[in-house]
């Protein structure tokens, strides 16, 4: 370690860390949690937190896998998170843990991926298949591209177009994707069936993918998110204010100073 790095201490850094998790738990920042036959993508990662293996390694894609993973997920001292962030490519995730396999085949291994990203090399399916990979392939499900979905919701008055099932887009059964590939399959559409059936599935040495039914209508939060003001006008908050939007005078207790102008903007001040 550098000679100017030696005997520094972080304590300040943790303390001002630990004041904002308590002051926001994470969990409490992601808004609704509770959806009927579905279940919502952070529930899900803090199974994982619970119940992967000290030596897991843990390989991303984009949207729920990308963006609920690395929010919630608790990473122990031997377990490792692999993740491309390039530019939010969508099909990273199934070669990526394909490669941290042969990499070191001693770890369990976990990819978080998507309905929309895994379309992108739904292909090597077949090589997983063919080396018999304990993969634990988890497909997050909502029915279409949320995050652009989003974007048009809140941008263009909800005129959606290839972002769901109502505007041009589709997916395959994954059920049917596991059974042409041969591998195993777990829907999970509810906290009921997150308890012995996962865990059989997470400790099996075959391939499996665990497909996690959302709701179409879940958000990912906390978000940086453009607010549209009434002129037309776009106002995009500063990267520590985020959705959704805290009361302002806790966003600058734990700021340590005044909030950037675009804070007031944004909240009509």
């Amino acid at each position: 370690m550098p000679e100017k790095f030696e005997n520094i201490s972080f304590r300040e850094w943790l303390e001002s860390i630990a004041k904002v998790w308590g002051a926001l738990p994470r969990i409490e920042q992601v808004g609704e949690l509770n959806f009927r036959d579905a279940i919502h993508s952070c529930k899900v990662i803090e199974f994982l937190n619970s119940n992967l293996n000290e030596n897991a390694t843990i390989v991303t894609d984009v949207g729920a896998g990308l963006l609920s993973g690395h929010y919630m997920f608790e990473a122990k001292e031997n377990q490792r998170l692999i993740t491309s962030q390039g530019l939010g490519e969508m099909g990273f995730g199934l070669p990526g843990a394909i490669g941290a396999y042969f990499g070191d085949k001693s770890r369990q291994l976990i990819c978080l991926n998507t309905d929309g990203a895994i379309m992108f090399n739904l292909q090597e399916l077949q090589l997983i298949s063919q080396h018999n990979i304990p993969i634990k392939l988890f497909v997050f499900n909502n029915f279409g591209y949320s995050m652009i979905k989003i974007s048009q919701e809140n941008l263009f008055e909800s005129r959606f177009s290839g972002s769901d099932l109502s505007s041009g887009i589709s997916f395959p059964s994954f059920e049917k994707v596991s059974e042409t590939f041969g591998l195993d399959y777990l829907r999970v559409d509810s906290e009921q069936v997150m308890g012995e059936e996962l865990i059989s599935r997470l400790e099996s040495d075959r391939p499996v993918l665990i497909e996690v039914i959302m709701s179409p209508s879940q958000k990912y939060l906390p978000r940086l998110a453009t607010t549209k003001r009434d002129d037309g006008s776009l106002v995009s908050p500063p990267l520590e204010d985020l959705d959704p939007k805290i009361d302002l005078d806790l966003l600058e207790e734990l700021l340590g100073h005044k909030a950037h102008e675009n804070s007031y903007k944004a909240r009509g001040m």
